[in-house]
């Protein structure tokens, strides 16, 4: 043993090596445990942040939960100009002398070959008339969400005044509407 020292060497310490061994082997078993665990609380933390940003985007994106109070159903109607033809028989009399008298019958049969006949000429005549009347165009419909208020076209089959419906069931009205006309007429001469 005396001269291990002499040259320079260590005594071989079984035991020595063994907590050498040892104590490197705890601390790579220490490092990969910590390095697994600040991986895995990494990716805990991501995932959760995934899913409160994915919640805070369908929560923006989602309009069933706003509701939408409909304030005001107003239609809207263009004038336009209905050409018609109003038409009726005229019957006009007229007194034009008697084809049928000779001197001799209205001398002596007067009641029966009167010296004047009434004519009777009948004629169509027209006249051009027009009439304004109302075609319905779309309805206008103000709707209130909380603090503002806004506005969409809806052709026909508008929703109530006063009702409260989710957004999205307001826009079908929107989209599901197709052009329906109505007359209102409002004759003028």
């Amino acid at each position: 043993m005396a001269e291990q020292y002499k040259k320079g060497k260590k005594p071989h310490n079984r035991n020595h090596n063994n907590y050498e061994e040892r104590n490197s082997n705890y601390g790579q078993e220490y490092n990969e445990q910590k390095k697994f665990f600040t991986n895995k609380k990494i990716l805990i933390g991501l995932i959760g942040l995934l899913v409160i940003v994915g919640g805070l985007i369908y929560k923006a994106n989602s309009h069933d939960d706003l509701l939408a109070t409909v304030v005001s159903v107003e239609p809207n109607y263009k004038a336009i100009q209905i050409e018609s033809k109003d038409c009726h028989n005229i019957t006009s009399h007229e007194q034009v002398k008697n084809p049928n008298r000779t001197f001799w019958n209205g001398m002596f049969d007067s009641s029966k070959h009167p010296k004047y006949l009434t004519k009777e000429t009948s004629h169509v005549v027209c006249h051009e008339t027009s009439k304004e009347s109302e075609v319905l165009q779309y309805y206008t419909v103000q709707y209130k969400i909380k603090n503002a208020v806004n506005t969409i076209i809806v052709r026909d089959n508008p929703p109530a005044v006063n009702i409260e419906i989710p957004l999205s069931q307001l826009q079908s009205y929107m989209e599901s509407s197709s052009v329906t006309v109505g007359v209102l007429d409002t004759e003028s001469k």
